[in-house]
């Protein structure tokens, strides 16, 4: 998944239901080199799926929430991206090989 990231020309966070400590880690492993920024839940003081956690994503970018692609593994926040009007991929490991190319990159 990291090379993916690498990969995709498009500007990405990384969203995330754990507390500050595991949130640094996931930063300082994948986001450091590539991501915008983390939304943590324990920083943030709420979590997917509830809707705070998307409305703050969705006030710092700024962008319309149809702009706005969650890429997630839990099937309660991909509904809650969905209610909110972002576009959505469920990721498991069926739909895995097709996420290189909903992002417009090689495999």
């Amino acid at each position: 998944m990291t090379a993916w990231a690498s990969a995709c020309a498009l500007p990405g966070v990384i969203a995330t239901n754990n507390d500050h400590h595991r949130a640094g880690f996931i930063w300082q492993v994948l986001g450091a080199h590539r991501f915008q920024r983390i939304f943590a839940s324990g920083p943030m003081g709420v979590k997917k799926p509830d809707p705070g956690f998307y409305a703050e994503i969705e006030a710092w970018s700024g962008v319309a929430p149809s702009d706005i692609l969650l890429i997630d593994d839990a099937e309660k926040n991909i509904k809650a991206a969905l209610a909110r009007g972002w576009r959505v991929f469920h990721f498991t490991d069926e739909t895995r090989a097709e996420l290189p190319e909903l992002l417009g990159i090689d495999a």
